[in-house]
């Protein structure tokens, strides 16, 4: 395992990059979707939109951070305030909506109600 010791982010004209790096060499470089964030927030993350409300309505939560200051405006959920580890594919819930993150494809589907 490649430990980054030199992670940063950059504004590129309105949008925000993390840019992490290997010595001098750059080894990844991505956007940071809504060009936002970190935002901590405290998300449920389980198998469905009725489970992750469910959950969260007992606390059992966990810190995620989000490009946006709101899970409704996200577009992207990362377990780390660097923002270089995606969260795990799920449904994530804050208590008034729920969404479904699909990592691979780096989308949230649409809201659902609590």
């Amino acid at each position: 395992m490649t430990v980054f010791k030199n992670i940063s982010k950059a504004n590129i004209g309105s949008d925000e990059v993390i840019k992490a790096y290997h010595g001098s060499d750059l080894v990844f470089e991505k956007p940071t979707g809504g060009g936002g964030g970190p935002y901590a927030v405290s998300l449920a993350g389980v198998n469905s939109a009725s489970n992750a409300c469910f959950y969260y309505g007992f606390g059992a939560v966990s810190t995620y951070y989000l490009d946006a200051p709101t899970l409704a405006d996200a577009t992207m959920i990362w377990q780390n305030e660097a923002m270089t580890n995606k969260a795990f594919s799920n449904y994530y819930s804050d208590g008034s909506i729920a969404r479904q993150w699909n990592s691979v494809t780096e989308t949230l589907g649409t809201a659902t109600s609590c």
